[in-house]
């Protein structure tokens, strides 16, 4: 952080993948990158370029801030978990390269993401649910996790209780 020069971001240009099997409902490309620490205030683009999903529950994932140029799909395509679908970028209103994942109930095509409901999103590794399954408790007036723990750096998860 704190550089000028997206190439100075780790995960700018990487691919981004399908986190689930879904239909494409609807693309956007043609925003410009933005100079990573600056405030771009892009209201008429937010998300910037993006690939929205529709799943099989009839909500719809976006993926947001994806590099200009890069979307590897379109409109109506089936993709696989996995699939690459675009690279990372810095488009839209955004001050540095990341992606921005959205879960909601309602067509972003007819209602905007910061006007639509917001859904859970919860993920699955290799070995197990990288998102904690507990809760918080407090003890001695500070939070404290409860419930599965995920690893950062092997990815497995092990049950803690409280």
């Amino acid at each position: 952080t704190g550089s000028g020069r997206l190439a100075d971001y780790g995960c700018y240009g990487w691919p981004v993948l399908a986190p689930i099997d879904a239909v494409v409902s609807s693309t956007h490309d043609g925003e410009p990158d933005n100079v990573p620490g600056l405030a771009s205030n892009n209201v008429a683009a937010p998300e910037g370029n993006r690939v929205v999903l529709r799943l099989a529950t009839g909500t719809f994932l976006i993926l947001a801030h994806l590099q200009p140029g890069s979307l590897q799909v379109a409109a109506g395509a089936i993709v696989a978990a996995g699939q690459e679908l675009a690279r990372c970028g810095n488009s839209g209103n955004t001050s540095e390269p990341h992606i921005h994942i959205h879960h909601q109930r309602q067509d972003p095509a007819i209602t905007p993401m910061n006007l639509a409901e917001g859904l859970p999103l919860y993920f699955d590794g290799p070995h197990g649910p990288w998102m904690p399954a507990g809760g918080i408790q407090i003890r001695d007036g500070r939070p404290l996790a409860i419930g599965v723990f995920i690893d950062g750096l092997t990815g497995r998860s092990t049950a803690r209780a409280p």
